[in-house]
């Protein structure tokens, strides 16, 4: 109820942020309908079984731009049928919101919503994608198995506001997110979290400034230990080039357990790079060195990386893009399908997508995650593979068709959590050419 209270007073912060509130709304309506094949319905190590899935989805977007209000509304519904296991049929459900307003000549409010109906355990295939281009979006890199469904839900809300010196843009920041993940599964388990954050970035010179955030999240489960994270870093920079800037930083996350667990502490000095090309290319690579202290299991200490690229190329109407994301060090798997405490990890991604003509594009994309979870009894460790391709042709501006090849293999330490997993899947997508207009200024 508090939640909800809280968003309708942000909704009327909304609109009244500007007296003549002028909109244009456009609505384009969609369908998709695919055929999905699966030599592992189950996500079994034995006993495969294949299954046959069919999807009608349809759905639509909204758009409503203005001069100091807008939105976006993505709503994609679907029912979702089963060959053989036809008692598992449902309805599944996806919706994206993003709306933001100008408070003030230099100060924005963003709202976000995301929300997710499914029973399908795995969402998320093209990892190198999410991590580059929106790394704001939550990744679970945990084990989920079996068709029952789940669901969650994720809303943010920034506050932005800009200031300059020497050319330069200064910026102060908070932030609030509330997650929750509900699962009708029982092995797994429910959780929500509530995280609020600030940041500043500040340039004191013309070539040097610095970047300071901080974090509170308070994390909360149906049976395990309820914990608090409060993680902060400081940076500070340095301008080479309008092109290139280089940093050191300094990374700590304190976690409190609301049980008999002892308290640690994880440690992270680092040095990076940010490089970027509107158009072209955006790099960045960040090492470092991560000293974990745990008053519950063995410490541990390694390497620390983040680095992600984006290449853009052009040659008439043939066009593409490269996408490559590479991460470790530590971290605190809070808000996934298993509660299993810190883990230390390593992960690579990377994905390709090109017009090979006017009509046919394809997309390539693979993965490799090694995840280490010293908290858990016995201690275990997972590594997971994915890969896929994809081809989209679309003769017309109104229909397309796609067809794509998906692998994933799961291999851990626990037995019942290993399997690989062969996906085919055809689509034929039916969407206006043009949007249906409507509004006045």
């Amino acid at each position: 109820m508090k939640q909800k209270l809280f968003f309708v007073i942000i909704w009327i912060l909304f609109l009244t942020t500007s007296t003549s509130f002028a909109y244009q709304a456009t609505f384009t309506p969609r369908i998709t309908v695919s055929e999905e094949y699966t030599d592992n319905y189950f996500l079994t190590d034995k006993n495969k079984e294949d299954e046959y899935i069919t999807r009608i989805t349809p759905g639509f977007t909204v758009q409503l731009p203005g001069r100091n209000i807008g939105a976006d509304l993505s709503y994609d519904f679907g029912y979702v049928m089963y060959g053989t296991y036809d008692e598992n049929d449902y309805w599944q459900h996806s919706v994206q919101f993003a709306g933001w307003s100008n408070l003030g000549r230099n100060t924005r409010l963003d709202l976000t919503d995301s929300f997710v109906y499914t029973k399908d355990p795995l969402e998320q295939n093209d990892i190198a994608s999410i991590r580059t281009t929106t790394p704001n979006i939550p990744i679970d890199s945990t084990i989920r198995q079996g068709r029952e469904a789940y669901y969650t839900n994720t809303t943010g809300l920034n506050l932005n506001h800009q200031f300059g010196r020497f050319g330069r843009s200064s910026s102060i920041r908070l932030g609030y997110v509330y997650r929750f993940l509900k699962n009708d599964d029982p092995i797994y388990e429910d959780n929500k979290e509530y995280t609020y954050s600030t940041g500043l970035t500040y340039w004191f010179l013309p070539q040097w400034g610095f970047d300071a955030n901080a974090n509170f999240t308070t994390a909360e489960y149906d049976f395990s230990e309820d914990r608090d994270l409060l993680s902060a870093d400081v940076r500070v920079i340095k301008k080479f080039t309008p092109n290139f800037q280089g940093y050191i930083r300094y990374s700590q996350i304190n976690v409190n357990y609301d049980g008999i667990r002892e308290d640690d502490k994880t440690y992270s000095p680092s040095i990076g790079f940010d490089y970027s090309v509107p158009d072209d290319t955006s790099l960045s690579l960040d090492i470092g060195y991560f000293e974990n202290d745990s008053g519950s299991s063995e410490d541990q200490s390694g390497l620390t990386l983040d680095g992600q690229l984006v290449k853009f190329f052009r040659r008439g109407y043939r066009s593409g893009s490269l996408n490559l994301s590479v991460l470790g060090g530590y971290d605190y798997s809070i808000s996934g399908a298993e509660n299993l405490g810190s883990e230390k990890f390593y992960e690579v991604a990377g994905s390709v997508t090109y017009q090979l003509t006017r009509l046919l594009s394809g997309t390539l994309f693979t993965s490799y995650r090694y995840s280490k979870y010293p908290d858990v009894i016995p201690e275990r460790t997972d590594k997971t593979t994915s890969a896929g391709i994809g081809l989209a042709i679309q003769p017309l501006t109104w229909i397309s068709f796609g067809l794509n090849y998906n692998y994933r293999m799961v291999d851990s330490d626990v037995r019942v959590n290993e399997y690989d997993e062969n996906r085919i899947i055809f689509g034929i997508t039916l969407s206006s050419p043009r949007p249906y207009r409507s509004g006045h200024y």
